[in-house]
């Protein structure tokens, strides 16, 4: 994919990611992509990733798909908490990162959406840091997207910072797993090795409904129940703490 390159700097040594290079945004630059169907949302699933390194405080577009006077989606740095966010910002959806990620440090930092479900993930260094099921869906059909900026009138946003390995998965949630496996395939120094990735406190909920007003042998007895987790389902089972009674 191409686009044009209107003032950030790039680097091909140095303090990038996978030492292959990165670009660098003074607070007035923005890069806009080529105009792509792949990249209208028009309310279908995405995945969007990317590395970052930036101390700003202010408010600053990272991946922006709108058109000059009429607000679209962004993924954004928010003014003074140094946190990031998805954000319709037409609707006034948005979610947001538990975590700070403007301590001067390569991050990478990313966001899901379900269409199914309406449920958006905000991603921190390979683990889940946020979460929201929002209204509506992020949805905008013909813009221009830009990284480094958005492309509303009067309020470009402009980022300051570094910026490399961006990727967007069209029609595609990523995985809790995919999205680890990504960081972790990049040799960033966040994570010492011999500091493992910490254990999974949080216990699934289970939400069960059993069906025994008046159970009686060789009755059926109905049982459902729905599973939900902080991480990740990847399996479910099932096992019975008895034996059927012998026939008479």
């Amino acid at each position: 994919m191409t686009g044009t390159n209107s003032g950030a700097t790039h680097s091909s040594t140095g303090d990038a990611v996978d030492n292959g290079g990165y670009f660098s945004f003074d607070g007035g630059d923005s890069i806009a992509l080529e105009s792509n169907p792949d990249l209208n949302l028009g309310g279908k699933s995405f995945s969007l990733m990317m590395f970052v390194k930036t101390s700003t405080s202010g408010e600053g577009f990272l991946w922006a798909t709108d058109v000059s006077g009429s607000r679209g989606v962004g993924f954004k740095f928010q003014p003074s908490a140094g946190k990031f966010r998805i954000s319709d910002e037409g609707t006034g959806q948005w979610t947001t990162s538990t975590t700070a990620a403007n301590n001067d440090a390569w991050a990478l930092i990313g966001v899901t959406w379900d269409s199914s479900t309406k449920n958006s993930t905000i991603y921190f260094n390979g683990m889940h840091d946020g979460s929201e099921i929002e209204s509506g869906a992020f949805s905008i059909s013909t813009a221009i997207t830009h990284l480094g900026k958005r492309a509303y009138g009067g309020a470009a946003g402009y980022y300051t910072g570094f910026m490399d390995e961006v990727g967007f998965w069209k029609d595609r949630v990523l995985t809790y797993g995919e999205v680890l496996e990504l960081y972790n395939n990049y040799n960033l120094g966040i994570r010492p090795t011999d500091a493992p990735i910490g254990p999974d406190n949080t216990a699934p909920l289970i939400n069960l409904s059993i069906n025994n007003t008046s159970p009686k042998i060789n009755e059926y007895i109905n049982i459902s129940f729905n599973v939900s987790d902080n991480i990740e389902i990847s399996e479910v089972n099932m096992t019975t703490n008895g034996t059927l009674p012998s026939s008479a």
